[in-house]
C-alpha cells in the first residue's frame, strides 16, 4: 500500500499564495455565483459513468442560472487530487462577498477503516505493517498494540481517538484512486494494496470556511457514498473560533484541539446536499439514455420547476422525487440557513425599485438620491406597479395606500444617511422597495450602508501592583479621543446588547474588565458596524510576546496581563467591517509593516469609496518594540496629542487611518523625539491575519 491521507501538517487549509493571489476573471460590482464541479472518472474503482453526464448536466444548469463562464470550473475526466486542490485554491481569489460558491462531487468515497479495516488492530496491521512507507504514529503505539492495550475491535483509547480522527476521515476519490477488493468478501473491502486519494472532508469543511470567512455563502452537493458522513456543518461549528480549548497540568500548554481545522470567523453561510446518509451506497440513475446520479437527478427535477430555491424547498422536492422513486438510498440536507438560496448570491439590488414613484419631494438629480441637505420634510410617494398592493412601509413604519396607491409621512432622517420604504400585497408578499439616500459624495454614498460606528476606549493609570509606576494621562487621554470620536465623527461608546446596552469606556480596567468588553463587541456586532479601540496604560514584553497590563496585573506574571495576540484574535473573529486597534502603551508593536497608498487628486473619492467598503483590520501604535513617554503632550501623551491635534488638522473631508498617521501623527512624535533624544517611534500596520484586505482603508468620516 502506498499512500492514504496527508498528515494534519499536509492537510490544505487554503490558505497559501494562490488564495491570495489575483483574481483574473472579469472585473465586476455585483455578487456572482462560482462553481466548482468536480466529476473524476475511474479506471481502477467502479467506472461510475454518470459522474460525466452530471459534469455536464450541473455545468448547464449553473451556466443557463446566469453563472459567470470564467467564475465555472469543471473538471472532469482524469482529476487527480492536485487538480481539485488546485481549483478550490484559484477559486478563493475572486470571491468576493455577498458572492455564492457552489462545489458539487459526483464520484466514490469512503473512510479507509469503513471500508478497509474495521477493527483497530487490523487498520494498525494494514496501514503500518503493510505500509511501504514508515509512518511516525506507527513507532508511537506500536508498543500498544504489543501489549493489546486497546483491546481488539472496541478501543477507546486517547492514542487511537487521535488516530481515527485523523484518518476516518471521509474521502471524495479523485481519479488516481486505485480500489482492489479481497476476494470471497461480501461487503465491500479494501485489499493491502489498494490506495486511496482524493479530497478529505476535513479539506472540504477548510474550503467552506475560507469562503465564509471571505464573507460569502457556501452550497457543497455531494452525489456519492456515505456522504452525510462529510459532516460538514458539525465541523463548521467545531471551526467557530476559539471554540475548542485544552489544557493539563502536565503539559503546562494551552492547546487548541483542531489540528489541520482552519478558524471560521466570518459572516457567510453554507448548505450541504448529501446523496446518502453515513452508512449508505449512492447510486446511479438510467434516464432514457443518459445515467445520473440519484441526488444529481432529483436536483434537475426540483430545478424545473422552481427558478431559486431556498434550501428547505430543495429538500423537500428532492425527497419527494427520491421517494417517489423509490431510491435505495435517503438523501441528507443540512444548513446554517435554511432560507439560503441555490444559486442566488446576496445582492443589494432591490426589488422593482421604479414601481415606486416619489411625488413629493421633487428629484431632480437621480432616482436614488436627494439633492438637498434637508433630513426634515414630508415623503409623498405612490405605488405604480400592476400587482394589488396592500400597504406600505416607511422607514419601517406601516402606512395606509389609498385607491390611488399613495401612500405618505413625514420624515425626520436627521442625522442618517438614507431610508427605505417598501411595498408588500395583502398576503405580506413584498411586491416593491426603494432606497433613498441623501448623499452629495462617491464617499458617502458608498459607506452609507453602514450600521454603528462604536469607540472603546481602555485607560490604566492607577495600577495596584506598585511595581508599576501611577501614569499621569491614560485617562485624560481616553476621555478626549472618546470625546472627539463621539462629537465630530458620530461614533458611541454605547454597545446595543440582547440585554440592554454596555458602556465601552474603560477606566482602571482589570483583565476580567477588558477581555469581557471585548468578548461582547465580538458577539454584539454586525458585519455593516466600525469600531475603534483605544489603549493607554502600561505596556510590557517578553522575549517574544507583547502585553497590556490591566491594573490587576503582577509585575513578572505575564499570565495576568493580556497578550497582543490575543487582543488580534478577538479582532479576527469580529464581524465588524472595520477595526483600527490605537495602542498608546510600552512595546505596541510586532505586527507586519506596510506601505501606505497615495492617490492623486482626481481619483482620491473612487479609492477611498471602494476601499472603504472592504474589510480591514488595522493599527497604529505610539511606538514599536520600545518604551514610550507618559506625558510631553500639555496634559496628554506626545502620542495622544499628535492622535488629537492630526484628526483636527485632517480638516471635515474624509481621510484614511493610513493618511492620519503618515501625514499628522508619525511626524509629530519623530518631530518631539528628535528635541527631546527620544527614540520614540509610531508605527503603522495591517493585520493582515485578522483579516485586513491589502486594499482596504479604515475610514474617519467627519460629521457635517
Amino acid at each position: 500500500m502506498q499512500s492514504m491521507l496527508p498528515a494534519w501538517n499536509d492537510i490544505a487549509r487554503f490558505d497559501g499564495p494562490l488564495s491570495h493571489a489575483r483574481c483574473t476573471a472579469s472585473a465586476r460590482t455585483k455578487p456572482a455565483v462560482h462553481a466548482i464541479i468536480l466529476a473524476p472518472f475511474y479506471e481502477h474503482f467502479v467506472k461510475l459513468p454518470g459522474t460525466q453526464e452530471d459534469a455536464k448536466l450541473l455545468s448547464a444548469l449553473v451556466a443557463d442560472r446566469g453563472a459567470p463562464p470564467d467564475l465555472t470550473r469543471t473538471l472532469a475526466g482524469t482529476v487527480d487530487r492536485r487538480d481539485m486542490l488546485d481549483q478550490l485554491e484559484a477559486s478563493l481569489a475572486c470571491v468576493r462577498e455577498k458572492d455564492q460558491v457552489i462545489v458539487t462531487f459526483s464520484g466514490g468515497a469512503t473512510t479507509y477503516r469503513l471500508w478497509g479495516a474495521p477493527s483497530f488492530p487490523d487498520f494498525y496491521v494494514r496501514y503500518c505493517v503493510t505500509a511501504e512507507e514508515p509512518r511516525s504514529f506507527c513507532e508511537v503505539i506500536a508498543k500498544d498494540v504489543e501489549t493489546e492495550t486497546y483491546g481488539g475491535a472496541t478501543s477507546s483509547g486517547e492514542t487511537y481517538r487521535k488516530l481515527a480522527a485523523e484518518y476516518d476521515d471521509l474521502i471524495l476519490f479523485s481519479s488516481d484512486v486505485v480500489v482492489v477488493p479481497r476476494k470471497g468478501v461480501t461487503r465491500p473491502t479494501l485489499a493491502p494494496e489498494s490506495r486511496l486519494m482524493g479530497l478529505s472532508a476535513v479539506e472540504l469543511s477548510n474550503f467552506v470556511t475560507q469562503v465564509r470567512n471571505r464573507g460569502a455563502d457556501a452550497i457543497v452537493i455531494l452525489d456519492t457514498n456515505y456522504a452525510a458522513r462529510t459532516r460538514l456543518l458539525d465541523r463548521q461549528n467545531a471551526a467557530t473560533f476559539n471554540s475548542s480549548w485544552r489544557w493539563s497540568r502536565q503539559s503546562g500548554d494551552e492547546v487548541r484541539d483542531k489540528p489541520g481545522i482552519v478558524d471560521l470567523f466570518g459572516s457567510g453561510k453554507m448548505a450541504a446536499l448529501y446523496a446518502a446518509r453515513s452508512d449508505e451506497f449512492a447510486r446511479e440513475s438510467r434516464k432514457r439514455d443518459t445515467v445520473l446520479g440519484e441526488l444529481t437527478f432529483a436536483l434537475a427535477e426540483a430545478m424545473r420547476s422552481r427558478t431559486s430555491p431556498s434550501i428547505k424547498q430543495l429538500a423537500e422536492d428532492i425527497d419527494r422525487t427520491m421517494k417517489q422513486r423509490a431510491v435505495e438510498q435517503q438523501a441528507v440536507f443540512e444548513a446554517s440557513e435554511p432560507g439560503l438560496r441555490l444559486l442566488t448570491p446576496r445582492s443589494n439590488e432591490l426589488l422593482h425599485p421604479d414601481n415606486i414613484e416619489i411625488l413629493q419631494p421633487a428629484l431632480t438629480r437621480s432616482a436614488s438620491v436627494f439633492e438637498t441637505d434637508k433630513r426634515e420634510f414630508k415623503l409623498v410617494a405612490r405605488y405604480a406597479g400592476s400587482a394589488k398592493p396592500g400597504y406600505a412601509a416607511i422607514d419601517g413604519d406601516n402606512q395606509r395606500i389609498d385607491a390611488n396607491g399613495q401612500f405618505e409621512k413625514e420624515i425626520d432622517a436627521v442625522g442618517r444617511s438614507e431610508f427605505y420604504m417598501r411595498v408588500y400585497a395583502e398576503d405580506h408578499s413584498l411586491l416593491a422597495e426603494r432606497r433613498m439616500r441623501f448623499s452629495e459624495s462617491e464617499i458617502d454614498t458608498a459607506v452609507g450602508q453602514q450600521g454603528t460606528s462604536y469607540i472603546m476606549t481602555i485607560g490604566n493609570d492607577d495600577y495596584r501592583d506598585q511595581s508599576f509606576p501611577k501614569l499621569l494621562t491614560p485617562i485624560a487621554d481616553a476621555d478626549a479621543f472618546r470625546d472627539l470620536m463621539i462629537h465630530d465623527f458620530g461614533y458611541t461608546d454605547k454597545l446595543r446588547m440582547g440585554s440592554g446596552e454596555r458602556s465601552l469606556s474603560l477606566r482602571n480596567a482589570t483583565q476580567r474588565d477588558t477581555t469581557q468588553a471585548l468578548f461582547d463587541i465580538r458577539k454584539n456586532m454586525t458585519t455593516d458596524d466600525r469600531l475603534i479601540i483605544y489603549y493607554a496604560g502600561h505596556g510590557e514584553k517578553d522575549e517574544e510576546k507583547s502585553f497590556w497590563v490591566p491594573v490587576d496585573g503582577v509585575s513578572g506574571g505575564d499570565y495576568t496581563w493580556i497578550k497582543a495576540s490575543d487582543i488580534q484574535d478577538e479582532m479576527r473573529g469580529m464581524n465588524a467591517a472595520s477595526v483600527l486597534l490605537i495602542s498608546d502603551s510600552c512595546y505596541a508593536g510586532g505586527l507586519t509593516r506596510s506601505a501606505v497608498a497615495t492617490l492623486p487628486a482626481d481619483r482620491r473619492d473612487k479609492y477611498l469609496a471602494k476601499a472603504g467598503l472592504l474589510k480591514s483590520r488595522q493599527f497604529i501604535g505610539s511606538g514599536g518594540i520600545e518604551p514610550v513617554l507618559d506625558g510631553g503632550g500639555a496634559g496628554h501623551s506626545i502620542f495622544a496629542q499628535a492622535i488629537i491635534d492630526g484628526i483636527k488638522a485632517m480638516g471635515h473631508t474624509p481621510f484614511t487611518a493610513s493618511e492620519l498617521f503618515e501625514t499628522r501623527v508619525k511626524p509629530k512624535v519623530l518631530s518631539f523625539g528628535s528635541i527631546s533624544d527620544d527614540r520614540q517611534v509610531p508605527v503603522f500596520y495591517r493585520i493582515e491575519w485578522a483579516g485586513d484586505v491589502p486594499a482596504s482603508e479604515f475610514l474617519f468620516l467627519p460629521l457635517k
